[in-house]
């Protein structure tokens, strides 16, 4: 219990409810409109919670644009190494696909560069683990082959969200994980 005789885990279930509301609002808004026509102000208006309660949790909306995507880009990063949260990407599929009017933005111009990067740069960080645990380090950059990963990840969902194939969450995790881990142990021998 805190001074005030409320216990921490109300103030959770707070922070969460805050979280999850301006969460749903930013996917909501970017379903509706391009990413850079999309304000903080808005956000806040929409999810009904004041200027200050946004800035507590993301400085921008890039954060939160990284907020929302941080657990399926960790499951996606994860598939290369079979990181722990490799077992979740099913789940992030599934989420995906519910929200997939805004996937289809998402994945589609400047949001989509951001969104990569972001990826890559996980991806990287994985690959650097095992390139350093590797006898021999592959002659291809690191940064190059966590962009085509990424590139790769993101372009199958999007052709599976768009309708060009279908799949169950549990088919595209299995395709991403054997497509990401294929090419590492090409690479990396692991």
């Amino acid at each position: 219990m805190r001074e005030s005789g409320v216990p921490e885990v109300t103030e959770d279930l707070r922070v969460a409810r805050t979280r999850t509301a301006m969460h749903q609002t930013f996917l909501d808004l970017v379903a509706e409109r391009p990413y850079d026509e999309i304000t903080v102000a808005e956000v806040i208006t929409r999810a009904d919670v004041g200027r200050s309660t946004f800035y507590q949790h993301y400085s921008s909306k890039d954060e939160i644009l990284r907020a929302v995507m941080a657990g399926g880009f960790s499951a996606l990063a994860d598939t290369v190494d079979g990181g722990l949260h490799d077992e979740h990407l099913e789940a992030w599929l599934g989420i995906f696909w519910d929200n997939r009017r805004a996937g289809r933005i998402m994945l589609v111009g400047q949001i989509q560069v951001f969104i990569a990067r972001q990826l890559a740069g996980m991806v990287e960080e994985r690959l650097e683990r095992l390139a350093a645990s590797s006898p021999e380090r592959p002659s291809a950059a690191t940064k190059l082959v966590a962009a085509m990963i990424a590139e790769g990840q993101l372009g199958l969902i999007h052709a599976w969200i768009m309708g060009q194939t279908a799949a169950t969450p549990e088919a595209l995790a299995q395709t991403l994980r054997l497509s990401a881990q294929g090419l590492t142990r090409a690479l990396y021998g692991r």
